[in-house]
């Protein structure tokens, strides 16, 4: 939103699931800690796609984005930006209090 306030930079490519916080990196790579590959979900047009967000305090971030992977996205590899489809949100939340 033009009435936001710039805080910090976005995670880089690589470091989008942990947003780069230390205690969340087992996130960015493409195996859990037993080696074994993240759960995926098949999601097709028109499919009604259950989510979930819950926040234990009130929440320190402006927004939260939800977005699905490109069909030919490269599992093997972590998350970047050209993995997703950046024009069609699956879910998007704005905190419109302010402060936020």
């Amino acid at each position: 939103m033009p009435s936001d306030m710039i805080n910090r930079q976005p995670p880089q490519d690589g470091e989008i699931t942990s947003s780069g916080n230390p205690f969340a990196l087992k996130l960015d790579g493409v195996t859990d800690e037993l080696g074994n590959a993240w759960n995926k979900n098949d999601v097709r047009n028109d499919d009604a796609t259950p989510l979930s967000i819950e926040f234990d305090t009130p929440p320190k971030i402006r927004r939260v984005v939800v977005y699905v992977t490109e069909a030919n996205w490269d599992d093997s590899m972590p998350l970047a930006r050209s993995s997703f489809d950046l024009h069609t949100p699956l879910y998007r939340w704005v905190y419109l209090s302010a402060p936020y």
